[in-house]
């Protein structure tokens, strides 16, 4: 769906499973709402943990992508609940956007 961010910058995110075992791949489009351009001075860092049980946190950084883009690789060591933190600066100003996601398979 799409996510208010800072000021008129709007965020469309799309979680698809990844190819290996308790993978996602996350990708992370920022756009100005009026002129639908893409956002390119954005900086975004991605952090990840169990909601409830302590496996530690998992840091990523985007893969190599088009303008606007920010796509993420996360291989996730079980199933369960995880909680993904998505970490946006742009203008001085920063956000957070915080995104449930169910592993069970």
């Amino acid at each position: 769906g799409e996510v208010p961010v800072i000021g008129d910058v709007i965020a469309k995110i799309n979680v698809e499973r990844g190819e290996e075992r308790y993978s996602r791949r996350i990708d992370l489009y920022l756009f100005y709402r009026a002129t639908s351009k893409p956002v390119e001075d954005a900086n975004v860092q991605l952090t990840g943990a169990m909601r409830f049980m302590d496996h530690g946190t998992i840091r990523s950084t985007p893969l190599p992508s088009d303008r606007g883009h920010h796509i993420f690789e996360l291989g996730f060591d079980m199933p369960g609940e995880w909680e993904v933190e998505l970490g946006i600066s742009l203008a001085g100003k920063q956000t957070k956007i915080q995104l449930q996601v169910d592993i069970f398979e």
